[in-house]
């Protein structure tokens, strides 16, 4: 970190809230009110890098898939570490497809809905 900021006037004292909060906006346990502008296109273009991802992933296990001769004592050390590596592998990948058809259905919904709010105004729909 080369530079903090300082804009909030107090330094590097610790805050309860963002900088961006305005002083006495918040009530204790709340998080400030914030928008991310990011085009559904975009949000589609990361579904598809998760998916990728996922089938990366799933080319772990295949890959650890036996641990060759290492000797009697560590042969069945070696084994258990290479399964419980396939496991994490195959956990990784499942958890990165379902996180990429969310991510695609986050999408899909932002487009449904403004294609939703621009009927109702009598305007051509998004992509």
């Amino acid at each position: 970190m080369d530079t903090v900021d300082t804009r909030s006037g107090s330094g590097l004292q610790a805050r309860t809230s963002l900088w961006t909060t305005v002083p006495g906006m918040l009530r204790r346990g709340q998080t400030a009110p914030m928008s991310i502008e990011m085009p559904a296109v975009e949000v589609h273009a990361l579904a598809g890098t998760l998916r990728g991802a996922a089938g990366n992933a799933e080319e772990i296990a295949p890959r650890l898939d036996r641990a060759g001769n290492v000797g009697n004592l560590l042969q069945p050390a070696v084994e258990a570490f290479l399964d419980g590596h396939r496991t994490a592998g195959r956990a990784l990948a499942g958890e990165l497809a379902w996180l990429s058809a969310t991510v695609d259905a986050v999408a899909d919904s932002w487009l449904a809905l403004d294609r939703g709010l621009l009927a109702s105004r009598g305007r051509a729909g998004v992509e």
